[in-house]
């Protein structure tokens, strides 16, 4: 898969890239994977204190991610736009929307 993208976007050659899946359970892992797919999540959140207490940086924009499914099977890339921290009650609802989970509210 990273080879195609390599081929079709070569000036992501150098680049280094992450791989994971969403959620914290299996069914989240492969419904949140299919939403990305399907093009209905767009957007996705996390919670800030946890990245302080593992002392993991923030994803950035840009950077290219290999999106698994439960089983750890690569299903797609897909690219970081923009990373950005707020109160969880800021939330816009064009944000939630992008994410793409139940009624998109």
């Amino acid at each position: 898969m990273w080879e195609r993208v390599i081929q079709d976007y070569p000036n992501y050659g150098a680049s280094t890239y992450e791989v994971f899946s969403f959620g914290n359970t299996d069914i989240m892992a492969d419904e949140w994977v299919q939403l990305v797919k399907a093009k209905k999540k767009t957007a996705t959140s996390s919670v800030f204190c946890f990245y302080e207490m593992e002392g993991a940086a923030l994803p950035q924009g840009g950077k290219l991610s290999i999106l698994c499914n439960s089983k750890n099977e690569a299903e797609c890339i897909m690219l970081t736009t923009k990373v950005y921290t707020t109160s969880f009650n800021l939330i816009s609802k064009k944000h939630a929307y992008k994410e793409g989970e139940g009624n998109q509210s």
